[in-house]
């Protein structure tokens, strides 16, 4: 064998064998990951936002934007960081007015 010849390689094998069959639930593509976004992203600021006297809408923007920013660290610490930003507005007379915003 010439040094400057490339050996034959085996085609890959097929893949319609290793793929599953497709399912009967009628769901295409949905996933764990898109629950746990839609929960993340839905359920939370609704929850959430009546729990901490929040705006839902308020909570829902602000997770995007450090979810955006920090991925998924960023929108799990996103509630806690506005919950305590609604607390020192409250507290602070002068910002009386942001705190009665982010309620709603």
């Amino acid at each position: 064998m010439d040094p400057n010849e490339t050996p034959e390689m085996a085609p890959p094998a097929s893949s319609d064998a290793q793929s599953p069959p497709p399912s009967d639930s009628g769901s295409s593509g949905s996933s764990g990951s898109s629950l746990a976004l839609n929960g993340l992203f839905v359920i939370t600021p609704l929850v959430l936002g009546s729990r901490l006297k929040v705006s839902p809408l308020i909570l829902f923007v602000w997770l995007v934007f450090w979810g955006a920013l920090w991925g998924i660290g960023g929108a799990v610490l996103a509630a806690p960081m506005l919950a305590l930003i609604k607390l020192a507005c409250d507290q602070n007379t002068n910002w009386i007015g942001v705190a009665r915003w982010l309620e709603g």
